[in-house]
C-alpha cells in the first residue's frame, strides 16, 4: 500500500515506477551471492546479512523520495495536485477564507478565521483531504497553521457614508486600518462625482476585508440613487434611498441580502411614492423622527381598512395598494422597529379573537417582508377585541374594530 499507487490521480508516471522495480531487483541480485554464501539458515541463525538488507530497503525509500521530489514541479506535479484537493475540501466544507499553499507534502494553511473552532476545522479538512493524511494512507503529511482570527465589528461600531446639503459624501465613524481605509476611500471617489470627505477613525484589530467589501456594496447603491445613505452597525449594513426604478430596487435587495457572513444586509430603498393619505408631504429616505413615521402611518389607517377574507387570515386581493403604501412608510422609517397589531370585535370566543388576530398581523408581516421590510424590524402581535376604538353593539362599531394597527418603537437596530 504505497500511497502514491492508492491513488490513480497522484500516481508516479510508468517509467518512475518501472525505474524503481529495476533498482529494487538489483538490490536483490546483489545480495544474491553472500546469501548463497553463507546459507539461508546461517543467515537465520546468526543474523550476518540483516545489514545488508537494511541498506538496501532505506535506499529503495530514498529513491522513492527522490521520486516524489522529481514531480514537485508543474502544474501536473504532486504537490500541486494536492494542493488543488485541498482546497477544493476546503471550499465544499464551506471554509471560504482559507487558502492552501503545498511545500511537498506539507500543506501550509492561511487567512482569517472566524473562530478557534473555524481554524481546527480548516485544518482537520485539509489533512484529510486525500485519504486520511499522513506519508502512507494519504498525500499530505501535515498541515502547518499560518491563520489568524478575525476579530469582527463589535455591535457598537458604526460607519456610515452619507450627503450633506451641498452634495458632499461624508464617510464617517470607525472604518478598519489605514490601508483598507485608504482603498475604500479612493473607490468612493471613484463612484462619485460629488466631493468625498474622509472622517473616519480606525478599529481595533486586524483587516476586516469583508468589512470594507460591505462598505463597498453601501457606496455602490448609494451612488445611482439621489438621495440615502449607507449604515454599518456592527455587521449590520443598511441602505437607504429612493430608487430610479422597480429593477433596481429589487436588485439591490437581492445584493444586500446576499452579504456573506457575518455580514446581513436590510434594503431600506423604494422607488417614489405619491401617498394622498400624508397630504403632500414626501418622506425623506432617512426619517428620524418616530413622531414622523408613527404620524404616516395613523393618517393612510384612518381612511383605509385592510380587509380579510371572512374568518381568515387571507388578504383580500384588493388590499395591494394600501399595503404597498404602508411598505413604502416603513422602509423610510428603517432606523425604528414597528409592531403590526391584529384587532377583532367583540363576537365569538376570545381564545379564537386572539388566535385570529394574531394570524392577521402575522400575514400583514409577511407581506411587507416581501416587499423587502427587514424581518428583524418586525413583530406581529394579537390583541383580539382587546382596546376597541368603536361600540360593539352597532355594526359600524364592530367594523371599525376589525383593524390592523401600526405601532412605532425607538429601540430600532438602527
Amino acid at each position: 500500500g504505497f500511497w502514491l499507487e492508492a491513488e490513480p490521480e497522484f500516481s508516479l508516471s510508468l517509467r518512475m515506477l518501472n525505474r524503481l522495480s529495476s533498482i529494487g531487483r538489483q538490490v536483490k541480485q546483489a545480495a544474491e551471492p553472500l546469501r548463497r554464501l553463507m546459507g539461508a539458515d546461517r543467515v537465520l541463525q546468526k543474523d550476518i546479512c540483516w545489514p545488508i538488507w537494511v541498506v538496501g530497503l532505506l535506499g529503495y525509500a530514498i529513491l522513492a523520495w527522490w521520486a516524489i521530489g522529481a514531480t514537485t514541479k508543474g502544474e501536473n506535479s504532486v504537490p500541486m495536485k494536492l494542493g488543488s484537493a485541498a482546497q477544493a475540501a476546503l471550499d465544499r466544507a464551506g471554509v471560504t477564507w482559507a487558502q492552501v499553499t503545498m511545500d511537498g507534502q506539507v500543506a501550509n494553511v492561511s487567512g482569517f478565521a472566524p473562530s478557534e473552532a473555524a481554524r481546527e476545522m480548516a485544518k482537520n479538512v485539509v489533512k484529510s483531504s486525500v485519504w486520511s493524511g499522513g506519508f502512507f494512507s494519504g498525500g499530505i503529511t501535515k498541515t502547518h497553521d499560518r491563520m489568524a482570527l478575525s476579530t469582527a465589528p463589535d455591535a457598537g461600531v458604526r460607519w456610515s457614508a452619507k450627503r450633506r446639503p451641498d452634495g458632499a459624501i461624508v464617510l464617517a465613524g470607525a472604518a478598519p486600518p489605514i490601508t483598507e481605509r485608504t482603498e475604500l476611500l479612493e473607490s468612493a471617489r471613484a463612484m462619485f462625482s460629488e466631493p468625498v470627505v474622509d472622517s473616519m477613525s480606525a478599529t481595533k484589530g486586524g483587516a476586516q476585508s469583508r468589512w470594507a467589501g460591505a462598505a463597498r456594496l453601501g457606496l455602490k447603491l448609494m451612488s445611482d440613487m439621489p438621495d440615502g445613505e449607507a449604515e454599518l452597525s456592527g455587521t449590520r449594513l443598511t441602505v437607504r434611498g429612493t430608487a430610479p426604478n422597480e429593477t433596481f430596487a429589487q436588485d439591490a435587495l437581492a445584493q444586500l441580502r446576499a452579504l456573506p457572513q457575518p455580514f446581513t444586509g436590510e434594503s431600506a430603498i423604494a422607488v417614489k411614492l405619491d401617498i394622498p393619505e400624508l397630504h403632500g408631504a414626501d418622506l425623506a429616505a432617512n426619517v428620524g423622527s418616530v413622531d414622523e413615521c408613527q404620524g404616516a402611518f395613523i393618517k393612510i389607517m384612518a381612511v383605509n381598512t385592510i380587509n380579510f377574507e371572512s374568518g381568515t387570515a387571507t388578504i383580500g386581493a384588493d388590499n395591494q395598494m394600501i399595503l404597498n403604501k404602508i411598505a413604502y412608510v416603513s422602509k423610510r422609517c428603517s432606523r425604528f422597529k414597528i409592531n403590526v397589531e391584529g384587532y377583532t370585535d367583540s363576537s365569538g370566543a376570545r381564545p379564537a379573537n386572539l388566535a385570529l388576530s394574531k394570524a392577521r398581523a402575522d400575514s400583514v408581516v409577511a407581506y411587507l417582508i416581501a416587499q423587502g421590510v427587514s424581518p428583524q424590524r418586525l413583530t406581529a402581535q394579537g390583541l383580539g377585541p382587546d382596546k376597541p376604538i368603536a361600540s360593539n353593539d352597532t355594526q359600524q362599531g364592530m367594523a371599525k374594530n376589525r383593524r390592523i394597527e401600526f405601532s412605532v418603537r425607538a429601540d430600532g437596530t438602527q
